[in-house]
């Protein structure tokens, strides 16, 4: 007796059709016939209206999802991207299918038009795409309108090109092509697998490698009713492991921000020689507020990689920023003008601004642009260090000899770093003084401690760099006796630690260190010793500075070099900001202009500082 086809759901597009004769083929390859049956989805009848105001893509799949549920069919074939993450009861992912090419694309309004004149409907033009930059990306005063209707791609592309405006675009990719031939846009953005499936590859006209996909973008995953085995053994031959693990590694983060498929969150898992590779961010759609987040760990232990991240994510406030645009409703465009009709008013950071960063500095008409020179994580400090460290220092038992001048404890992710050994300057040390030079620092070792502090641990005095710095302290350590010395830097931390005649202290740190702060500790013969509770890596692919800028914050000195290598300086009317005289030497030194330093170290008397400059400014 023959068995009944597999009869496989799919939207009439194109694409979708493609996709669904794709997963045929494959089934009949292992002889098991199978036959496609069309059903229209809201997404497909509903073109006038954004998708995040639709409820987002889920618009496209529950119209299949419901004739997979009332046994009308046995399986759907969807773009994995556009599935959400809860999936509907009674259903589950079958198989994954070998990811096309995960990258977006700009496809300018000359290559669509070459689309549209060569017969548009699938007439590819032979050849392979010329990826030459498009000419209006190079000029950083052109205000370019480019088309998507996706928050993650417009929230990237604004990171990267502030002053460009985005307008809304809908419909499958040909009728998507077609608009942007018969438009004034300057651009859209697809992506690659969709046009490469299609034969249409010829017509991308940049590969975006900068922008991050979509959570499991380039896959198609497979819809099957959870009791159907029978369905279930036939796609073994469409399932493929590495997709399967990636998509659901870049899945996780998506739903533990509880952000649907159209959340502005950006990911990709890549496994290569036994290493999976995760790259994510999340990103307000007017291109502020970016936070981004890169971990890397064996194949075997990969699993829950998805959700570290996003707890990594979450810890640095992209959890607010899903929710507050959850709240907001809508896409929240920006213009490029404010509504005086002016130039908005640019200014770069080189480092990674908070959503609190990007609010306050609306408030004073200012729009920030992430130009970041490292991403930083935590460090795990072994237990013995922490508890050597919440010691009373009342305590008899540190009540030896204080530290020496030399002392040092640089710990990393490695767990054997300082395995098996209480590190010098700890055992039977006396600790007069913590000492925090930034927030990154706070938060490291809080989150190093939080399980052994008490509020009765008697901490010692805590000195600080900056109200924020200070802050931060005050929120972690509500009892603590927090001392802001006037000045600001690390020069001013050593002099106010000689004259409260503290003989030994802490300084919890990421790499980047403060030497002068050492210099004059060891002027005054006081013990200090560096706790390493932050790393630092390298920004992967950093942008070129595509834009007109204000002004330029930098926080540290070799964060002013590292800067000036990655991006070179600048050229135009811009002020460095420097957030302390340190930095502001390294200012000098780097770029050969006089930085304005405000009296009080901290982002909100940056931010002050120069909006009342730029007001002032003829």
């Amino acid at each position: 007796m023959t068995a009944r086809p597999f009869r496989i759901g799919t939207r009439d597009s194109i694409l979708a059709t493609w996709q669904a004769r794709f997963v045929q083929e494959r089934l009949q390859d292992t002889g098991h016939p199978a036959e496609l049956r069309f059903i229209k989805t809201e997404g497909d009848r509903v073109l006038d209206t954004p998708l995040p105001l639709m409820g987002g893509k889920g618009v496209f799949t529950k119209a299949l999802d419901d004739a997979l549920l009332a046994g009308e069919i046995d399986m759907a074939v969807h773009s994995f991207k556009d599935i959400p993450t809860r999936i509907p009861a009674g259903l589950t992912i079958g198989a994954v299918s070998g990811r096309e090419d995960t990258a977006d694309v700009l496809v300018t309004r000359d290559a669509a038009r070459r689309f549209i004149n060569r017969g548009g409907e699938g007439a590819p033009e032979p050849g392979t795409p010329s990826m030459a930059t498009p000419g209006f990306l190079d000029d950083p005063g052109y205000e370019a309108l480019i088309a998507s209707s996706s928050n993650r791609r417009i929230g990237q592309w604004l990171a990267r090109f502030p002053l460009h405006r985005m307008t809304d675009i809908r419909g499958n990719v040909q009728t998507r092509l077609r608009k942007l031939a018969e438009s004034d846009w300057d651009g859209a953005i697809f992506a690659a697998a969709g046009l490469i499936r299609l034969g249409l590859q010829a017509y991308m006209s940049l590969r975006l490698e900068w922008m991050l996909p979509a959570p499991a973008q380039g896959a198609m995953a497979i819809m099957i009713r959870e009791d159907d085995g029978r369905t279930r053994d036939a796609l073994r031959g469409v399932h493929d492991q590495d997709a399967a693990l990636c998509t659901k590694i870049e899945r996780d983060i998506l739903h533990a921000l509880e952000g649907g498929c159209s959340a502005p969150v950006g990911a990709l898992a890549v496994v290569d020689h036994g290493q999976v590779r995760l790259r994510a961010n999340v990103v307000y759609p007017d291109g502020t507020g970016l936070i981004s987040c890169i971990m890397q760990e064996v194949r075997d232990r990969a699993d829950d990689l998805g959700i570290r991240a996003a707890d990594e994510i979450r810890r640095r406030g992209g959890d607010a920023l899903i929710q507050n645009l959850s709240r907001a409703g809508t896409q929240d465009q920006p213009a490029a003008r404010w509504p005086d009709g002016s130039r908005p008013r640019i200014v770069l950071s080189t480092r990674l601004a908070t959503p609190g960063d990007v609010t306050l500095a609306k408030q004073y008409n200012l729009r920030l642009a992430d130009y970041p020179v490292w991403l930083y994580h935590r460090i795990n400090l072994p237990s013995d260090v922490v508890a050597s460290l919440l010691e009373d220092p009342s305590a008899d038992s540190r009540a030896g000899s204080p530290m020496g001048g030399q002392d040092e404890v640089r710990t990393d992710t490695r767990p054997s770093s300082l395995a098996g050994a209480r590190p010098g300057g700890l055992a039977g040390a006396r600790v007069d003084a913590w000492v925090f030079t930034s927030r990154r620092g706070v938060d490291g070792w809080w989150h190093a401690c939080k399980d052994e502090y008490r509020p009765s641990s008697g901490i010692p005095p805590i000195y600080t760099v900056g109200e924020a710095t200070a802050d931060t302290v005050r929120r972690r350590f509500p009892e603590a006796d927090v001392r802001m010395p006037r000045g600001g830097d690390g020069t001013a931390i050593g002099e106010a630690l000689a004259r409260d005649c503290i003989r030994s202290a802490v300084h919890f740190c990421a790499v980047d260190r403060h030497p002068e702060l050492k210099a004059v500790c060891r002027k005054h013969n006081i013990g200090l010793m560096e706790v390493e509770v932050y790393g630092r890596v390298p920004v992967p692919d950093p942008k070129p500075i595509h834009t007109e800028c204000d002004a330029i914050f930098f926080y540290s000195p070799d964060g002013v070099a590292e800067f000036c290598r990655v991006y070179g300086v600048p050229d135009g009317e811009w002020h460095p900001v420097a957030i302390g005289r340190t930095t502001a030497d390294a200012v000098r030194r780097e770029t050969g202009r006089e930085p304005l330093i405000p009296e009080y170290p901290g982002f909100e008397e940056m931010i002050k500082l120069v909006s009342y400059r730029l007001a002032t400014r003829p």
